[in-house]
């Protein structure tokens, strides 16, 4: 299983805007917020997602009307404080006693791995796309019956062992990828599989269902691959909102999807008098001359390359957007103070200040930055955005490579 974990409700929210999710466990209590707010707003954007909520019985009288009116399902601890850790205790009392008896137990710990491999099989089986696993080695670990049938694979390229590049090289043959030679093929999908920790792209087959894969590296660095028909309605509704959601360059929200996050941040400051959020609009200076200098397809590259370097000057609660061209949307919660959000606002324009190597080339840049800190501005979101608008607007003229309160 690939889990997510966030500690407070923004940071799922982010989690639900950045990834597919199958299934949303959270506590009603949070350290900030409440996992209510979470899947609240999963049910917005994916009414179909499986969700859990996990109430401590002194929180069940004050959770129980929402769990009503929202319909959610739930689990309250019981007085051992049991309702998802029942593994980790039972490995804790397993392992000591089964390693302390030298081996004789070998028999019971093999039953023991073939009863899990059948269990990790249906959960496999069970999922509507394709599902394979592959280890480090690229060695087909796990695979359901999707998975084969989609590509439709022979017994022997669907067993456990078989190699990914014995796979892609007998979809090269039979012309899945089109008219090219095979051992070019399987070098570019190879490459396109094991180059980057996360991916989705879309594939279309001669003789099959345009699919779209993605996948993702496990911690012990097996490669899981997910192949989803983009055939059927629910699918292609996804496909769509995704599209519709984020840049399809940098892999961030989009204008509308930012807008809405935005929108939630003021609405929870507004609710409960959250004190501690700032938005931050972020603008290239002189974009457009190096757009003319270097081209299209660099300067392209070079904005991806801003939007990694933005991810990685903020935490996993704020919220990094590409509202339009060279600008940014960053949304900070937990920032308590305006001197925190200068600190953020610093730490950006260190982060662009330094030199970017695109393609043997060493290209400098700089930015001006908005700041906008709620609730000390109690407005819209819509006006909110006007006001760090405007603050970017003074940042240029007062000389760029500057940040600017509203």
């Amino acid at each position: 299983m690939d889990a997510i974990l966030v500690s407070s409700d923004m940071a799922g929210i982010t989690a639900l805007s950045q990834h597919r999710i199958d299934l949303l466990v959270a506590n009603f209590r949070l350290a900030s917020g409440s996992g209510l707010d979470i899947l609240r707003a999963a049910r917005k954007s994916r009414p179909d997602l499986p969700i859990l909520l996990l109430v401590e019985p002194a929180d069940l009288g004050q959770a129980a009307p929402a769990l009503r009116q929202d319909g959610l399902d739930y689990l309250v601890k019981d007085s051992d404080e049991l309702y998802i850790d029942q593994l980790p205790r039972l490995a804790r009392l397993l392992v000591p006693a089964l390693a302390a008896d030298n081996g004789t137990h070998r028999n019971t710990l093999e039953a023991a791995l073939k009863k899990e491999r059948s269990l990790a099989l249906a959960i496999a089986d069970s999922q509507e796309g394709g599902l394979a696993v592959f280890d480090p080695e690229y060695r087909l670990r796990l695979c359901n019956t999707r998975f084969s049938a989609l590509l439709d694979l022979p017994e022997n390229l669907a067993s456990d062992g078989c190699q990914l590049a014995d796979i892609l090289q007998y979809r090269a043959a039979r012309g899945d990828f089109g008219a090219h030679l095979s051992a070019e093929v399987v070098e570019q999908q190879m490459r396109r599989l094991i180059s980057e920790p996360t991916f989705c792209f879309e594939q279309e087959y001669p003789a099959g269902p345009a699919c779209q894969v993605s996948g993702n590296r496990l911690e012990d660095g097996s490669l899981m691959l997910r192949f989803t028909e983009l055939g059927s309605t629910g699918q292609a509704e996804q496909h769509n909102w995704r599209n519709a959601s984020f840049d399809s360059l940098t892999g961030l929200p989009g204008r509308a999807l930012f807008m809405e996050l935005l929108k939630h941040q003021v609405q929870r400051g507004s609710r409960c008098g959250y004190n501690g959020a700032a938005l931050l609009l972020l603008d290239l200076d002189g974009f457009r001359q190096l757009n003319q200098a270097y081209g299209g397809r660099h300067c392209d590259q070079l904005l991806a390359e801003v939007a990694r370097r933005l991810m990685r000057a903020v935490r996993e609660s704020d919220v990094v957007g590409r509202l339009d061209g060279d600008q940014f949307g960053i949304l900070v919660v937990d920032v308590n103070t305006s001197e925190n959000a200068e600190i953020v606002a610093g730490k950006l324009l260190a982060a662009i200040a330094r030199p970017f190597r695109i393609n043997g080339m060493e290209i400098r840049i700089t930015a001006s930055i908005g700041i906008c800190f709620h609730p000390a501005e109690l407005h819209s979101a819509a006006t909110l955005a006007e006001m760090v608008e405007t603050a970017v607007d003074r940042a240029k003229t007062a000389g760029k490579n500057r940040y600017i309160f509203a």
